[in-house]
Order: C-alpha cells, then structure tokens, then sequence
C-alpha cells in the first residue's frame, strides 16, 4: 500500500505544476527510505549498522532516480517544468556567477529572492517587534530592494497591477516572514516552540520501546519536511505543520505518561 501511495502521490504532483512541491517529494522519500527501521540481526554491530546505513542510501538514491526520471518524462510536455533542465543546454557567455543567477530568473525563481529581501529588509527597520503579523503586504512598495523589474514581471504586476486584478503578495518564506513580521521576538517564541517539539521528536526517537521508535523516525522526518517546506511557503493558517506537530507532541505525552496496569479479568 505505501508503494501505491508513493507512486500516486509523484504522479499528482505533476499535476499541481508545483516544482518545490516536486522537490520536496523527492527529498522525503530519499529520508523515508533513510530512516527505515533495521534489521533485528543488525542491532549491535557497528560494522553491520554502516552497511545498512550506506544500503538504505543507495537505495533512497536509485528511488530518487526513479521518480525523478518518470517526473521528467511527464514533464517533457510542459514548458514549465521543461525549464528547469533546458537552460543548462545553453552556453555561458558570463562568469559562473552569472549563469548560475540568470538560471533563477530563467525558471521564474527571482521574484522570490525580491520578496525575500523586502522582508530582510523590513526586518532591519522593525527588528524587535516587526511590521505586525499579516502586514507585510503593506510595507513591501517602501522595503522592496532597488532593482530593474524587467526579469521579473511577477513583481512589476504587483507593484501597477491591472483593473480588476486581485494582489496577494507574500514572502514566501515562511521564517522570514516570522522575522519580519514579528522581529527577534516572535522569532524566539516561535523558535522556543519549535525546540521543544524537536526535544519531543528526539526522546521518541531514543526510547526503546518499538512503538514509539515508530513515532520518533515519523516525528523526525515530518521536521526535516518541515525544514525545507518552510522556504516556500508563508502562511501561518495552513494546518499541515500543525497537525504534524500536534502528533508529535501528543505521541511523546503518551509515551512519558505512566503506564496502567491491565485490569484484572472478573
């Protein structure tokens, strides 16, 4: 069933045109296969633990392949996937630096490097408290960075939008956003929560009871997802990073709770 899933699961994101989403797949099935539990008979010896280790990295990395290669031919269709391998076809006529730089501006990615540097830069002016949660949209004309718009005319539409044009403009990055809005200290509240739910992760990890092992190596990669997910997206109302956190801080509750007997039969 979970093979089913995985499959399922690459093949409908193809169709959500998300290609962080597309990564971010890529990445936790790569630590899924990684933090697979061992073999009893590898428990205990040192050399036999390296071999799994190194054995569970091949084989995340050929699955990797494996759905980055079908992901690739569905994508073949799609001039806005096709985008991510087409440039490197082309030949530097700049330093590295330089073709590295217009390959972001080339997949569309350089409207987020702007808004991530507007909201460094509110943070700069507000630094303790920040601009106030929810009011980044209202001090990005003041903060955004001097620089041409032409490479980047997902900007240059908020910035003069059209008659009867919806904005909605973010940062898109969901620690910079907690940066700017709140300061150093939303930042720390946010950062002291985020710790103590990790010190949840880790005692499930480490405990030697099988059953919350299970919940630990489950806690650890929902963090790690968590980790690189969090530089795309921004809002505080998307319930997926509660719901995670939620189960890891009730299943490490559960386990330090002290256990009951079982009732004696009548």
């Amino acid at each position: 069933m979970e093979w089913i899933l995985l499959i399922w699961a690459a093949v409908v994101l193809v169709f959500t045109f998300s290609r962080a989403g597309l990564f971010l797949f890529l990445a936790s099935a790569f630590l899924t296969v990684l933090l697979r539990p061992r073999h009893k008979k590898a428990i205990g010896a040192s050399r036999l633990k390296r071999e799994v280790v190194l054995r569970r990295m091949v084989e995340g990395a050929l699955i990797v392949v494996v759905l980055a290669a079908g992901i690739y031919f569905a994508g073949t269709k799609n001039t806005y996937f096709t985008r991510l391998w087409k440039y490197w076809q082309r030949t530097p006529d700049a330093g590295y630096a330089a073709y590295l730089a217009g390959y972001f501006e080339y997949i569309g990615f350089g409207a987020r490097f702007i808004y991530w540097e507007t909201a460094y830069r509110m943070y700069l002016d507000y630094p303790l408290m920040g601009v106030g949660l929810g009011n980044y949209a209202f001090y990005f004309a003041e903060h955004i960075p001097f620089s041409p718009l032409l490479a980047t005319p997902e900007v240059e539409r908020i910035l003069v939008p059209e008659e009867g044009r919806d904005r909605l403009i973010t940062s898109k990055n969901f620690y910079l956003r907690i940066l700017s809005e709140t300061g150093l200290a939303g930042a720390a509240t946010f950062l002291a929560f985020f710790v103590a739910v990790v010190g949840c992760a880790l005692y499930l990890w480490f405990t030697p009871r099988l059953e919350q092992k299970f919940w630990g190596r489950a806690a650890v990669l929902g963090i790690c997802t968590f980790g690189l997910v969090a530089f795309s997206f921004d809002s505080l109302a998307i319930p997926n990073m509660w719901v995670v956190f939620g189960f890891i801080t009730v299943a490490a509750h559960v386990s330090s709770a002290p256990q009951s007997p079982d009732p004696l039969p009548s």
